[in-house]
């Protein structure tokens, strides 16, 4: 069933215009379609119904650090392999056990990229761009020399590192 955000008539027909542009079926000749066709044991909007009480009652997780991820295809099928190992499903995950599952498969995928690749290091602050942004790689030489030999903020005395660095492959 398309998500609509607001709904509009299109002249006499039973059609409605969706929010992305598509004509639609009218909703309820859609539901009534929906309950008519539906030979299963449990109906459509049961199960809807659950799905958006899991979703409402939901407590969202505080969010996790960042992690690396793999970057050769050896990596990535290791991971493959640990996944499917790890995450075998014999039976049909059902709508009261969502959640869990979720927390299940996410918790297992989160852990094994930190575990194996580590955490992402945290952004630069907007205040050391702005320092070093428009610099060039001999001044970026000259104020990491000078970070060094002032023992300023490892944090600072990184970024001007990469920055180098990375300004130094550009010119390649």
């Amino acid at each position: 069933m398309p998500v609509m955000h607001s709904s509009v008539r299109i002249s006499n027909t039973n059609d409605v215009k969706c929010y992305c542009g598509k004509s639609c079926k009218d909703l309820e000749q859609q539901s009534t379609e929906n309950l008519t066709t539906n030979t299963s044991t449990h109906s459509t909007f049961d199960e809807i119904d659950v799905i958006e009480n899991i979703a409402s009652d939901q407590n969202f997780p505080v969010l996790k650090k960042g992690v690396k991820l793999p970057k050769s295809d050896v990596e990535w099928s290791m991971a493959d392999s640990y996944f499917k190992f790890e995450l075998q499903l014999n039976a049909p995950i059902r709508t009261e056990d969502l959640s869990s599952s979720i927390t299940l498969m996410n918790d297992v995928v989160y852990n094994y990229f930190t575990d194996n690749f580590g955490y992402v290091e945290k952004m630069p602050d907007k205040e050391l761009v702005n320092k070093y942004k428009d610099q060039t790689v001999k001044a970026l030489k000259k104020s990491l020399k000078q970070l060094k030999l002032s023992n300023a903020d490892p944090h600072e005395i990184k970024y001007v590192a990469r920055t180098l660095r990375d300004k130094l492959r550009n010119a390649c």
